[in-house]
Protein backbone atom coordinates (compact mmCIF):
# COMPACT_ATOMS: atom_id res chain seq x y z
CA UNK A 1 0.00 0.00 0.00
CA UNK A 2 1.03 3.44 -0.66
CA UNK A 3 2.49 5.78 1.72
CA UNK A 4 -0.63 8.09 1.80
CA UNK A 5 -0.06 11.52 3.87
CA UNK A 6 -3.14 14.21 5.24
CA UNK A 7 -2.25 17.40 4.43
CA UNK A 8 -4.29 20.46 4.49
CA UNK A 9 -2.97 23.30 1.75
CA UNK A 10 -4.51 26.94 1.94
CA UNK A 11 -5.47 28.15 -1.11
CA UNK A 12 -6.84 31.98 -1.83
CA UNK A 13 -7.65 31.76 1.95
CA UNK A 14 -9.52 28.56 1.92
CA UNK A 15 -9.03 25.50 3.29
CA UNK A 16 -8.50 22.09 1.18
CA UNK A 17 -7.80 19.00 2.74
CA UNK A 18 -6.26 16.35 0.50
CA UNK A 19 -4.55 12.99 0.49
CA UNK A 20 -1.58 12.56 -1.37
CA UNK A 21 1.83 10.36 -1.88
CA UNK A 22 4.16 11.50 1.34
CA UNK A 23 6.55 11.64 -1.98
CA UNK A 24 4.59 14.00 -3.54
CA UNK A 25 4.11 16.71 -0.33
CA UNK A 26 6.85 19.64 -1.35
CA UNK A 27 5.21 19.08 -5.37
CA UNK A 28 1.83 20.43 -3.46
CA UNK A 29 3.52 23.02 -0.90
CA UNK A 30 5.34 24.49 -3.71
CA UNK A 31 1.78 24.44 -6.05
CA UNK A 32 -0.15 25.96 -3.40
CA UNK A 33 2.86 28.54 -3.02
CA UNK A 34 3.04 29.12 -6.76
CA UNK A 35 -1.05 30.13 -6.92
CA UNK A 36 -1.46 32.29 -3.64
CA UNK A 37 1.58 34.47 -4.80
CA UNK A 38 -0.40 34.74 -8.29
CA UNK A 39 -3.54 35.12 -6.65
CA UNK A 40 -1.98 37.90 -4.82
CA UNK A 41 -0.33 39.80 -7.28
CA UNK A 42 -3.07 40.16 -9.29
CA UNK A 43 -5.05 41.42 -6.19
CA UNK A 44 -2.66 44.09 -6.38
CA UNK A 45 -3.37 45.07 -9.86
CA UNK A 46 -6.90 44.09 -10.60
CA UNK A 47 -10.23 44.93 -8.47
CA UNK A 48 -12.22 41.65 -9.17
CA UNK A 49 -14.02 38.64 -7.40
CA UNK A 50 -11.86 35.37 -5.84
CA UNK A 51 -12.71 33.26 -8.20
CA UNK A 52 -11.56 35.79 -11.01
CA UNK A 53 -7.89 35.82 -9.25
CA UNK A 54 -8.01 31.86 -9.10
CA UNK A 55 -9.16 31.58 -12.37
CA UNK A 56 -6.51 33.90 -13.77
CA UNK A 57 -3.94 31.87 -12.06
CA UNK A 58 -4.89 28.42 -13.02
CA UNK A 59 -4.39 30.26 -16.75
CA UNK A 60 -1.11 31.33 -16.22
CA UNK A 61 -0.06 28.03 -14.68
CA UNK A 62 -1.71 26.23 -17.57
CA UNK A 63 -0.13 27.91 -20.41
CA UNK A 64 3.54 27.94 -18.20
CA UNK A 65 2.99 24.33 -18.33
CA UNK A 66 2.11 23.87 -21.88
CA UNK A 67 4.79 26.45 -23.08
CA UNK A 68 7.20 23.67 -20.94
CA UNK A 69 5.50 21.28 -22.88
CA UNK A 70 6.10 22.50 -26.22
CA UNK A 71 9.87 23.27 -25.49
CA UNK A 72 10.21 19.38 -24.60
CA UNK A 73 8.69 18.94 -27.54
CA UNK A 74 10.60 21.08 -30.15
CA UNK A 75 14.24 19.44 -28.93
CA UNK A 76 15.48 16.43 -30.47
CA UNK A 77 15.72 13.64 -28.65
CA UNK A 78 19.44 12.50 -27.82
CA UNK A 79 18.49 8.75 -28.25
CA UNK A 80 17.64 9.69 -32.01
CA UNK A 81 20.46 11.38 -32.57
CA UNK A 82 22.94 8.32 -31.41
CA UNK A 83 20.81 5.97 -33.96
CA UNK A 84 20.93 8.68 -36.52
CA UNK A 85 25.12 8.77 -35.65
CA UNK A 86 25.46 5.08 -35.94
CA UNK A 87 23.41 4.82 -39.53
CA UNK A 88 25.56 7.85 -40.51
CA UNK A 89 28.56 5.79 -39.57
CA UNK A 90 27.66 2.73 -41.32
CA UNK A 91 26.86 4.33 -44.43
CA UNK A 92 30.41 5.87 -44.27
CA UNK A 93 32.09 2.77 -44.04
CA UNK A 94 30.25 0.69 -46.38
CA UNK A 95 31.27 3.63 -48.95
CA UNK A 96 34.36 3.34 -48.33
CA UNK A 97 34.64 -0.58 -48.91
Amino acid sequence: MADKLNIKLNIAGKPYPLSIERSDEEKYRRAERDVNTLVSTYKKHFRAEQEDYLAMAALQLAVSNIDNELAKGAGVDEDELIDLDRILDEYLDNLKS
